[in-house]
């Protein structure tokens, strides 16, 4: 569902309806994070229309605050973003603040307090909430980003908001947070069906 729902935004949107010259008339934003991974390499992530429309940045969590690393690809119209967080540049070079080094008899090593997978103990605490949630200084860096550029503007649409973890950042900005995601209009409808079923 979610490759479906990008790859209109990447190809039809873009190509077919002229999403660039759409945004550059109307003041239109994109930012869309992805974990770095696979959603870079598919091929609808790759036509020259949107790598012309957008920008790709990498940045780490654990510099953005968070107590584990997650390195995450931003795809953004906010062409002169340059990511900052705690190191300068968005990245963790081992200088985040949130994590521990190790020295062994072959080398020297960074170890963060937190990680997505392995040990329980150290997984982060709030479960998968937490893991999907975006550090609130780096959604704050992109909303100061946004209110630069696009200072008249009234609303951002989260799409697959989840847990909301732009809304702060948003509204601190005074724009109207509109949040959509599938999942809860599914379980809105489900519970309405069993209320109306009893």
């Amino acid at each position: 569902n979610h490759d479906r729902m990008i790859k209109r935004l990447t190809i039809q949107l873009v190509e077919f309806f002229n999403l660039v010259e759409f945004f550059n008339a109307h003041g239109a934003e994109i930012i869309m994070e992805n974990p770095v991974g696979s959603l870079a390499k598919r091929p609808f992530m790759q036509t020259s229309s949107w790598v012309q429309a957008v920008k790709r940045c990498t940045v780490c969590y654990c510099a953005y605050g968070f107590k584990y690393m997650k390195p995450t690809h931003i795809w953004t119209t906010l062409s002169a973003w340059k990511p900052r967080g705690t190191t300068g540049d968005g990245m963790c070079h081992g200088k985040c603040g949130n994590g521990e080094r190790h020295q062994s008899e072959k080398r020297e090593s960074f170890r963060h307090w937190e990680q997505l997978a392995g040990a329980g103990d150290r997984l982060p605490k709030g479960g998968k909430n937490q893991r999907w949630k975006l550090p609130e200084m780096l959604t704050e860096e992109l909303m100061e980003e946004v209110a630069l550029k696009q200072p008249t503007k009234k609303y951002v649409l989260d799409l697959f908001a989840g847990g909301e973890s732009w809304r702060k950042s948003v509204e601190a900005q005074g724009y109207v947070y509109v949040p959509v995601d599938i999942s809860k209009l599914v379980q809105r409808a489900a519970a309405r069906s069993v209320a109306a079923s009893a």
